[in-house]
């Protein structure tokens, strides 16, 4: 749900900022535990559902005092008690919790990979995995994805060609995010590091601007253009936040739904039924109070049977939007790389990690461009004290 621009509430806020920034490291704890607990024969159930339980108790650790909010821009249901100020004014514990359930996609399959209890399905041996992980503090959002192996080890093969094609496209693009730079610069260095690397971006995957309880902002940056699938070019602008979204394929690039059922899905706030079946609107109920505005699973919600049943009134009557689980052709790997970014006026924040697992190194990379990317720096720039007290470090271990 798009708010007033008079209203909005942006990065040009400190309070504002530190909350993305809060939001982005619980993100980072988070995916870094699921990462330390995938293993061969793993339960993606049981991993996915921890992912959200950590979510949940960190966040449930922070912003614990109720404070005088306001309901502009939608929200997710508050988990706060409510109270009056001394002038008439709401007082509550915000929202916050997950903003995108976690999921466990790997091989050939590329994304929203998360299934039911009685779905369940074992994580296989060498196998690479994308963990994707969501956390909103009051709305705003960090989100980030990133690869692992199962068994661990260095990966090599065309399997460490998606894998590097992808690093090399999100430490590429996350220098471009400034003002005066543009979606289709990022839409460019994301083909050159594929192609470098014998690989191609995947089409049908965008980049968002976020904006409070918004994941996915009318701003788009496509992965990869195709006719069905254009955005309008634009600028980036100070104070915008990004969810930059990176995949790459081994094969043709082209994804296709899986014969796994959706899971998660997304409340259209704009549109209102009737709904007829008393499941449906129990249903109905419990989305509407819980995440309102943001992605949710259903085997999060108090009973994972009635929400199967009750979903399907919701989907026919466009009442929510589902994430279908998507994959490339059997046999083809994909790498993705989706990290969130928030463009300050002298410069872009990083706010989540790549969390980077050791690769077989490929060619050198040549293209110019991207080498004068790669050289440039990301995030705040050091001060000259910092700067020096490094280069006398270094003299002294030479």
């Amino acid at each position: 749900m798009e708010v007033d621009k008079a209203k909005e509430k942006t990065l040009e806020q400190d309070d504002v900022l530190q909350k993305y920034k809060d939001a982005a490291q619980i993100v980072n704890r988070v995916v870094k535990h699921v990462m330390g607990e995938i293993r061969a024969g793993g339960s993606v159930v049981e991993i996915c559902t921890a992912g959200d339980k950590m979510v949940q108790d960190e966040v449930d650790k922070i912003y614990t005092k109720a404070v005088v909010v306001d309901d502009e821009g939608g929200g997710g249901g508050s988990r706060g008690g409510k109270g009056t100020a001394g002038d008439g004014s709401k007082k509550r514990v915000i929202d916050k919790g997950v903003a995108f359930p976690t999921c466990l996609s790997s091989g050939s399959c590329a994304a929203h990979f998360s299934p039911l209890t009685a779905e369940d399905a074992a994580l296989e041996e060498g196998k690479l995995v994308s963990v994707d992980v969501g956390v909103h503090l009051d709305g705003f959002i960090a989100v980030a994805s990133v690869m692992s192996v199962v068994g661990g080890g260095k990966v090599s093969g065309r399997a460490a060609d998606v894998l590097n094609a992808a690093y090399l496209a999100a430490e590429a693009s996350a220098r471009l995010l400034r003002p005066g730079k543009t979606n289709q610069d990022v839409v460019n260095v994301i083909a050159k590091a594929a192609a470098h690397y014998k690989c191609n971006p995947v089409e049908g995957v965008l980049s968002h601007q976020m904006k409070r309880f918004v994941i996915d902002g009318n701003k788009v940056i496509p992965n990869k253009p195709s006719l069905e699938q254009r955005s309008e070019l634009f600028e980036f602008e100070t104070f915008e936040v990004y969810a930059v979204d990176i995949a790459i394929s081994t094969g043709e690039g082209k994804l296709r739904e899986t014969t796994f059922r959706p899971t998660i899905f997304k409340r259209r706030v704009d549109i209102e039924y009737q709904l007829k079946m008393k499941t449906s609107r129990q249903l109905f109920s419990e989305i509407n109070a819980k995440s309102t505005a943001l992605p949710f699973n259903l085997r999060s919600l108090e009973d994972e049977k009635r929400a199967r049943l009750g979903i399907t009134e919701l989907l026919n009557h466009g009442l929510v939007v589902p994430y279908p689980v998507l994959s490339e052709r059997e046999g083809e790997q994909v790498a993705r790389i989706k990290y969130t970014a928030l463009i300050l006026p002298s410069y872009t924040v990083l706010a989540t990690e790549f969390f980077k697992i050791e690769t077989e190194p490929g060619d050198p990379v040549t293209d110019e461009e991207l080498i004068n990317l790669l050289n440039m720096p990301l995030g705040k720039p050091k001060k000259k004290k910092e700067k020096a007290e490094e280069k006398h470090e270094a003299m002294q271990t030479e």
